[in-house]
Formats: C-alpha cells, sequence, structure tokens
C-alpha cells in the first residue's frame, strides 16, 4: 500500500479495566509488529459516546475494528458497527465474542449436542438480529472462541472470512516489568500464587458471590498450609473493595499481601510470570496468565470464561462459580500443576503460538 491508515479501535475504554485495556494493547503490540501500512490507531472515547461521522469531521477513518471483549452485544457497540457499515468503512472484529450463554446451553455444546436457539443469562435480552446483520457486513471476523462461533452459526452460515483468532489479550507480550514483585513482594520467599477476585454484581452462574467467595477463604486457608503465600489483586477499579474484604478475611498477614491498586496489563503479566499458579474469577486474568505460561484455576462466572478456556484447550481447569466444592477441585489441580507443570506450560505455549500465527496473518492480509 502507497498510503497510510488511519484505524478506529472501538473498546471498552478508559474505564480502568485491565481486560479492555489489555485487547487494546495487545491490538497496537501486532500493528507495531506486523504492519507497515497503519499509520495511527484511534481509540474510541466512549465517554464522549460519539458517532463515526462526528469524528470523521475531525479525523479522516479508512477502517474500523472493533475490539477484545464481548462486543457483539453491547448496543453502543452495535451502533457504532452498524455506523461504519452504513459509511462503508471497512469493518473487522478483532477477537470479539458473545457472553451470558446459560449454563445448559454450555452444557449442550460441551457435549456435542446442538443449542437451537440459544438460552441466555437470567432472561438477557439479545438482539439477535442485528448481530446478524452486522456479522453478514463485516469484512473480517475474527472471534474469540468456539462458543461465540457457534453462536453466529445459529444465526447465518459461516462465511470463510469467520474464524477464531482468539482473545487478543492472549497474545500479549510485554516487557519486563517488576513493579509489582520490588514494590508489594520484595523480599518474600517462597512459592507465590496469584489470586483475582471482584464483583460481577451478582451476575454470574449460581448468582451468589458470597458463597463463591467463602469457599475462596477456605481454598486460602489451604494453599497457605501448604506453604504458598497468597497475593490478591484487582483488575477493575470496582474491584478493590472486594479484593481487600477478602485479604481481612484471611488472619494470616505474613503469607498474604494485597495489592490496593489497579496495576498496568505489563505489570500483573509480569507478576503473574513468577507465580506457581494464579485463581481468577475475571476473564482477563486468567488470559494474561495463559499468556504468561502460568497455570491457572477459572473461576468461569459466564460463559465468556468457557469460550476462552475451550480456544486453549483448558476447560479442565476452568470451574462454575455455582460449584459447591471449590476446594476440593482446588486440592486437585494444585497436585496436577506441581507435577505435571511443564505439560500445563507447553499446551499454553503451543496454543499462544497459534494464535499469534493468526493474528499476524490477519494484521499482514489486511493492513
Amino acid at each position: 500500500m502507497n498510503f497510510k491508515l488511519k484505524l478506529l479501535y472501538i473498546g471498552y475504554l478508559g474505564f480502568n479495566n485491565v481486560g479492555d485495556e489489555v485487547c487494546y494493547e495487545s491490538f497496537i503490540q501486532s500493528i507495531n509488529r506486523w504492519s507497515n501500512s497503519v499509520e495511527k490507531v484511534i481509540a474510541y472515547d466512549i465517554k464522549e459516546n460519539k458517532g463515526i461521522k462526528d469524528i470523521q469531521s475531525k479525523e479522516s477513518i479508512d477502517a474500523v475494528i472493533l475490539g477484545g471483549g464481548s462486543l457483539f452485544q453491547g448496543d453502543i457497540f452495535l451502533t457504532l458497527a452498524e455506523e461504519a457499515i452504513e459509511l462503508e468503512l471497512p469493518l473487522y472484529s478483532y477477537g470479539t465474542g458473545i457472553d451470558y450463554l446459560t449454563e445448559e446451553t454450555l452444557s449442550k455444546y460441551i457435549n456435542g449436542e446442538s443449542f437451537e436457539p440459544p438460552s441466555f443469562f437470567d432472561n438477557r435480552k439479545i438482539n439477535a438480529h442485528r448481530i446478524k446483520k452486522v456479522i453478514e457486513s463485516i469484512t473480517y471476523t475474527g472471534i474469540r472462541g468456539p462458543l461465540t462461533l457457534h453462536f453466529i452459526k445459529s444465526l447465518t452460515p459461516i462465511k470463510s472470512s469467520i474464524e477464531i483468532i482468539g482473545d487478543s489479550g492472549f497474545i500479549y507480550s510485554p516487557d519486563s516489568d517488576h513493579y509489582i514483585m520490588n514494590h508489594y513482594l520484595f523480599p518474600i520467599q517462597g512459592p507465590l500464587i496469584a489470586i483475582n477476585w471482584g464483583t460481577t454484581f451478582n451476575k454470574l452462574f449460581g448468582y451468589n458471590e458470597a458463597l463463591v467467595e467463602d469457599q475462596l477463604v477456605e481454598s486460602c486457608y489451604y494453599l497457605i498450609s501448604k506453604g504458598y503465600h497468597i497475593v490478591i489483586y484487582p483488575m477493575w477499579d470496582q474491584d478493590i473493595e472486594s479484593c481487600r474484604n477478602l485479604y481481612h478475611r484471611l488472619n494470616n498477614k505474613d503469607r498474604v499481601t494485597f495489592i490496593p491498586e489497579v496495576c498496568s496489563s505489563s505489570q500483573i503479566f509480569s507478576f503473574l510470570g513468577k507465580c506457581h499458579f494464579s485463581i481468577n474469577l475475571k476473564l482477563h486474568a486468567n488470559i494474561l496468565s495463559a499468556a504468561a505460561f502460568t497455570p491457572f484455576i477459572q473461576l468461569a462466572y459466564r460463559s465468556k470464561g468457557f469460550d476462552f478456556a475451550l480456544s486453549v484447550n483448558q476447560v479442565e481447569t476452568t470451574l462454575y462459580t455455582h460449584s459447591s466444592n471449590l476446594l476440593e477441585s482446588i486440592k486437585e489441580k494444585e497436585e496436577n500443576f506441581t507435577h505435571y507443570r511443564e505439560n500445563y506450560i507447553d499446551t499454553l505455549k503451543a496454543e499462544k503460538q497459534k494464535y499469534t500465527e493468526k493474528h499476524k496473518r490477519f494484521i499482514e492480509s489486511y493492513f
């Protein structure tokens, strides 16, 4: 290409949520690695809530990127996607997914049964007609995982331009950033276990965050008894208070550290790389752990967690939040991670390599 492109990246940015931010950072990283034709990436300012036409009045836009996250279900994101199509701007999906599938729908998929039509969380309204129209008009649809693909199949025949490229956060590879280790964990010795906690405002499998927390406290005491040092960390501003509460429930401050701030993607990535394994509520805490090749136990609070787990061959380490035997599951996983750690690492490395190649092919093909 002889001209330089300006891309508009749409995501849930600007709310100090590491999950959404790392998808954007990973896209920028990919553009820098593999594209010679992109001059600028404009991050959509969701707080301003402008239309694409308004942005175009001040800045030329050559293409629109629907970024990482479950954006197919957000009205604001569908509206922007529809506007891009109306303006005849090329629209690309970069690891976008769907969420809120019920446990029954998930079980059917995992057991190889069809779900027609899929059912959604707590009667959540999903505008399948709008999603279908966007999918049918999009230039390239790179999606998060097989559940998203299966949902799309229930709407429209699959085109060759629809493929699973995984969550963009999974291919994230930042420079080392030892802020957490130096600021919070020096000179702690011994194996570390990262615990990500937070709130879903009770929009989770089982609709009972308090029960999950009680079991997590019990599990932390078990892990402390095994000689581990627990590090509790948030991924979002609104999770800090939940993390603090969990910390105060563990009466062994010599063996527990609480990080009272939302650290950057690179800081969390580097810290997770130093841990024996991690236990995480929020999706991108698990994704960053996987990206850093640290085995993880995912407390999958909604279907997006299984969408990711299925995409990277990690369903066996993914637990429903309605489970009443988290402690037993965590005991079993801890033993497996200790005895077969290299197998888990090798799987994550192979999956990351596979998805990195897919992202590279996408960027080189279109940008």
